[in-house]
């Protein structure tokens, strides 16, 4: 009989790895945060307009739900008439001891 995934050492790398997510989510969301800042000042200073994308979603009104992910995170235009769209990512290192 097979041991159930979440038992012995199955469940030790499924905790890590658990673990590993939610710290690259979080420093994901922080590095967006940053780069919504910088975003900000560039609007400011007149340099350009960058806009976060949202998700697609489906539905309307109460019934609507995520659909997918954005094809890209931020798009938008520099003062020179010049398109920009920038994928962020994020790496995260999980230290094991």
């Amino acid at each position: 009989m097979k041991p159930h995934r979440y038992y012995g050492t199955d469940f030790a790398k499924n905790r890590t790895r658990s673990q590993a997510g939610k710290q690259a989510n979080k420093a994901g969301a922080s590095f967006e945060e940053r780069l919504n800042a910088k975003h900000d000042e560039y609007r400011v200073d007149g340099l350009a307009i960058v806009e976060q994308l949202h998700k697609a979603t489906g539905g309307y009104g109460a019934s609507m739900y995520i659909k997918g992910k954005a094809p890209i995170d931020f798009a938008g235009n520099l003062c020179s008439a010049r398109a920009v769209y920038i994928e962020a990512k994020s790496t995260a290192l999980l230290e094991t001891s």
